[in-house]
């Protein structure tokens, strides 16, 4: 099965051991990790010669230290002090009180019965200094550091992102170190803080249970518990609960008619997991999700500019856990799948190496992952954290169908190719909303879908070249008379507004019809209301000018959401 973790991050008392030594169950838990490429990072508030005493061989254990509670990070090369050292000056103090306390690199540490004395001292003097609890312990601590700072800069070192990354814990200092992991989890003698906190609450106390889960599934699989803290909020159900998927260990199905709002729903889903800091990389055929680059993190490639190449793709996401959007509207149809399949296979064999990109998304996925075609080398549909759209999903293979966990159904006919448990019965839900299906759920669920932060901006060389049904045109006329002009699409909607007579403008805003056919055929609520709230604006008695300044807006409106 494909693996989601590459990094265990471990703290050491109280978690990997309660005697100070390592027992031998826990030492090939560690080595049967390694032997399965993870890399492990030890997370301590030991100062490192303490450490060492009880357990000299970490370092050979381990792929990084992270010592003194997060201010000190060691690698083969050495150990690097990440903050300032606490001032000698409140080491002195706290002597002079008889307070017992022994200087690491950066922290000082002591025992718990002397915070009171180490608070007094550090207000009087006047100073940035943390008290950090850790059982019986104290720790005095550079402001800033903790065991996640730490954590981040070794994985920053390693090359993996902490949505890669499990972490294990137990005591009141390991807050920050689950939280800065995908998963954290809590072992059984966790004070009772880090319990509430955690993802996952191990049962069994001791090496036996810990070495258990290291072992298992939920580690060495993708058979992950679903992470409390990472979960995409895309609407609200109908009793105003949020509706949502979580941000890792699920692929998600987008699937409904044309102009049903699947090009949304996949950019909302990417933003919300974008602002979550995952990678994400997305094959985009037909241009609709350029928009995306406008977003931190996120860089657009392709359209009318030059694309690189499928094997240049793993190079631009590695770069500091980046996100890209791969336009590839500008080529034609046998390019689009051609370069489409290459970049699968280029990201596939990445995501092997690393866990990047977290999330894959293929737009119109019935292209590169035809059923009519061999499947793409190296792409195991299993591999958790794919996003495929399509309105034809009885052309994607069964292994793809059968791999999904979450359905996102925007309404069309009855599909008999997807899941029994996605089945909606022929109901379809209405503008604005969709079925949220998961797999072991009580079936699909309709909920109001969320405005996005970027907006989708579709391109005109995309629908100038595909003419909706007769009766989804865009009749012109004026009052009663008819002028035989009609649009079959946006391009020729935005021109015969250029070109028609003022009556005829003033007589379909007056009557709303512009917005109307906008939000009903089109399926675009966001530029609908930004035309409607120019008609709503407009007189029955309307000037010459006026009705101008309508006709500019609204096709300024149309060319500002649909990009040429």
């Amino acid at each position: 099965m494909p693996q989601h973790f590459r990094a265990v991050a471990l703290d050491y008392d109280g978690t990997l051991t309660s005697t100070g030594r390592l027992d031998d169950t826990i030492l090939d838990a560690l080595q049967t990790l390694r032997k399965e490429r993870l890399k492990l990072v030890l997370v301590t508030g030991r100062i490192p010669w303490e450490l060492l005493e009880l357990c000299p061989h970490a370092e050979e254990l381990f792929d990084r230290i992270v010592w003194e509670n997060g201010a000190v990070v060691w690698d083969v090369r050495g150990a690097r002090v990440l903050a300032p050292p606490v001032p000698a000056e409140l080491e002195e103090a706290l002597a002079r009180r008889g307070v017992s306390v022994r200087r690491g690199q950066a922290i000082l540490a002591g025992h718990a019965r002397d915070s009171v004395a180490a608070l007094e001292e550090i207000g009087r003097l006047g100073l940035e200094v943390q008290v950090v609890r850790n059982r019986q312990e104290l720790m005095l601590v550079p402001a800033g550091v903790s065991k996640g700072t730490g954590l981040f800069d070794a994985l920053g070192d390693l090359g993996i992102s902490r949505h890669s990354t499990i972490a294990v814990g137990d005591a009141e200092n390991d807050h920050s170190l689950l939280g800065a992991c995908e998963l954290g989890v809590a072992v059984a003698n966790a004070v009772p803080s880090l319990k509430e906190a955690a993802d996952v609450v191990l049962s069994e106390a001791g090496s036996k249970g810990l070495s258990r889960f290291l072992l298992g599934p939920a580690v060495l699989s993708d058979e992950t518990p679903e992470p409390r803290r990472f979960q995409a909020v895309l609407g609200t159900y109908e009793d105003g609960s949020a509706a949502r998927v979580p941000a890792s260990g699920v692929n998600v199905l987008v699937t409904g008619g044309t102009m049903s709002g699947k090009s949304h729903m996949t950019g909302l889903l990417a933003e919300r997991l974008l602002g979550l800091g995952y990678s994400l990389c997305v094959l985009d055929p037909e241009g609709d999700h350029v928009s995306l680059g406008r977003l931190r993190g996120v860089l657009a490639v392709g359209g009318n500019e030059p694309l690189p190449g499928p094997e240049q793709l793993p190079r631009l996401i590695e770069h500091r856990f980046g996100s890209v959007v791969v336009d590839l509207s500008f080529l034609e149809p046998d390019e689009k799948m051609a370069y489409s399949r290459a970049a699968l296979e280029e990201l596939s064999a990445l995501w092997s190496d690393t866990g990047l990109p977290h999330w894959l998304f293929v737009d119109e996925a019935q292209v590169a992952l035809n059923l009519s075609y061999e499947r793409v080398e190296g792409f195991d549909p299993r591999r958790p954290g794919t996003c495929l759209t399509t309105w034809l999903p009885e052309h994607l293979p069964a292994e793809v169908l059968e791999s999904l966990d979450v359905v996102l159904d925007l309404g069309a006919e009855e599909t008999p190719s997807l899941p029994a448990w996605a089945a909606s019965g022929g109901v379809r839900p209405a503008a604005g909303r969709a079925l949220l299906s998961r797999r072991g759920g009580a079936g699909p669920r309709p909920f109001t879908v969320a405005r996005r932060a970027s907006p989708h901006a579709r391109h005109l060389h995309k629908y100038s070249a595909k003419a909706l049904p007769i009766p989804q045109h865009f009749f012109f006329r004026a009052g009663a008379e008819e002028t035989g002009r009609s649009a079959a699409n946006v391009e020729e909607f935005h021109r015969e507004i250029r070109r028609a007579e003022g009556r005829v403008v003033r007589h379909h805003a007056l009557h709303a019809d512009f917005s109307r056919w906008i939000a009903d055929v089109l399926r675009d609520e966001v530029l609908a209301e930004a035309v409607r709230e120019g008609e709503r604006a407009l007189r029955h008695r309307a000037s010459a000018y006026e009705i101008e300044s309508l006709r500019t807006a609204i096709l300024a409106a149309i060319q500002d959401r649909y990009q040429g």
